[in-house]
């Protein structure tokens, strides 16, 4: 299930003694459904954005640990300050997973920064290159060697 089908199946629940004022069991297992969509998604985007393993993995293992403590309801359950303390911790360890792909994007901004400031310093030393005169070939000839060390006449002259 997608993070927003999840989210669809949460409702406001109203104030006292509006008849929609009692959190059901199902307002538990559409959050809890909601913190399993959140989980795979942010898994998902470390995927995609190549977030190191070593780093994700651990947090994604310890809210799968807190995901599998907090129990499915029934009508008639009540609702146990536990069942509501996970989902804090759930989405506290979520908030933790989303700061390190954070930490990890940032990273990569700082990288691309650097390589765009080596290539425009590369472009500016192309463009430098390019507005030279044109290197011409030249054909070197020695003549008129005499055994004179002074008498020694070169030409250069365009090929």
């Amino acid at each position: 299930m997608s993070l927003d089908e999840a989210l669809k199946k949460l409702r406001y629940v109203k104030r006292w003694p509006d008849p929609e004022s009692e959190i059901r069991a199902s307002d538990v297992l559409a959050k809890l459904e909601s913190l399993k969509a959140l989980r795979d998604a942010l898994k998902a985007k470390a995927d995609e954005f190549g977030c190191p393993c070593e780093k994700i993995d651990p947090l994604v293992d310890q809210l799968d640990s807190i995901l599998a403590m907090i129990r499915y309801v029934k009508m008639g359950d009540i609702v146990e300050p536990e069942d509501h303390n996970y989902m804090v911790d759930a989405l506290k360890k979520a908030r933790d997973i989303l700061s390190e792909i954070e930490s990890f994007c940032m990273g990569l901004k700082d990288q691309l920064e650097e390589c765009q400031s080596a290539l425009a310093e590369c472009q500016s030393k192309l463009e430098e290159c390019l507005a030279r005169p044109p290197f011409k070939a030249y054909r070197v000839s020695v003549t008129d060697i005499s055994t004179s060390k002074f008498a020694k006449r070169i030409t250069i002259n365009p090929a």
